[in-house]
């Protein structure tokens, strides 16, 4: 009786991980059109130089250059103001959700149930013949 309230517990814990399921995006304009058209809370700048990648929140343009706030590495670090030229920027990826990444956990979580309740009710068979 108390089974399928179980499954629905995991499954209700499972939903917030399919939200994760995001990657980086290249966008395939220039850095400014970028972030200006999309307007995302964070965006990944790669620079020419050195091909170092830094993850900015709500990036904005003014004049030459892109300005925002750089993310934190860790909690116990601090955001701080950041300004990089538009010429020094090779690219600027955008966060979005990824239907294939999402998909393959739903699958993976499914499977993993299936198999779960395989196992118990092999197990509740195997119990019941040794009464």
């Amino acid at each position: 009786m108390h089974k399928r309230p179980v499954a629905v517990i995991l499954l209700l814990t499972m939903l917030p991980q399919l939200s994760a399921c995001t990657s980086w995006k290249v966008r395939a304009v220039a850095p400014a059109q970028a972030i200006e058209a999309a307007r995302p809370r964070e965006v990944r700048l790669r620079l020419r130089s050195d091909n170092s990648s830094w993850v900015i929140q709500d990036a904005r343009i003014a004049g030459d250059s892109v300005y925002g706030t750089l993310k934190p590495d860790t909690d116990t670090e601090r955001s701080r103001p950041v300004a990089f030229a538009l010429a020094d920027v090779k690219d600027v990826s955008v966060s979005g959700y990824s239907a294939v990444r999402s998909s393959i956990l739903a699958a993976g979580v499914m499977g993993i149930l299936v198999v779960a309740a395989l196992l118990l009710r092999a197990n509740h068979g195997l119990m019941g013949n040794l009464h």
